[in-house]
């Protein structure tokens, strides 16, 4: 074997080394999450009070407020996907105007393209205990954007 041979082997393992080596650096995206779509949430306000509708981010911790809806009014309000919570969970707060009170809804699950409603149910002091949110199973009798 000649040097000129022995160096062209050479340059062939060391290139194989550095292809196995930036194989094994890379890796492919686990536990990332596809880009989700907006959720598209109806909110039917069947009580006096305005409500202050907010999507919160995380358990809680940080909330963005989507919209106020006024009393006996409906709105269809967009979500932004980082409004959601990891795995596509919809928590919402609310608070009605004039009131010290607030509400926090139990968080629900929506798969990607699923949309849901907020039904605000208020008493004459603003509680919202009886509101409801749920996954909205048909989008085509959501009222159209306003």
């Amino acid at each position: 074997m000649t040097a000129r041979q022995a160096w062209r082997r050479g340059a062939v393992i060391v290139a194989g080394v550095f292809a196995v080596a930036a194989a094994a650096c890379f890796r492919k995206g686990k536990g990332v999450e596809p880009a989700r779509q907006p959720v598209v949430l109806v909110v039917n306000n069947r009580g006096f009070f305005d409500v202050d509708v907010y999507a919160l981010s995380s358990s809680g911790a940080s909330a963005a407020r989507l919209a106020t809806v006024t009393g006996f009014s409906v709105a269809r309000l967009v979500v932004q996907p980082n409004l959601l919570q990891p795995g596509g969970v919809l928590q919402v707060r609310l608070h009605p105007i004039g009131t010290l009170v607030t509400w926090v809804s139990p968080s629900l699950q929506l798969s990607d393209g699923e949309h849901a409603q907020l039904d605000v149910y208020s008493d004459a002091n603003g509680n919202l205990s009886q509101s409801v949110l749920y996954p909205l199973t048909d989008s085509t009798s959501a009222p159209p954007f306003r």
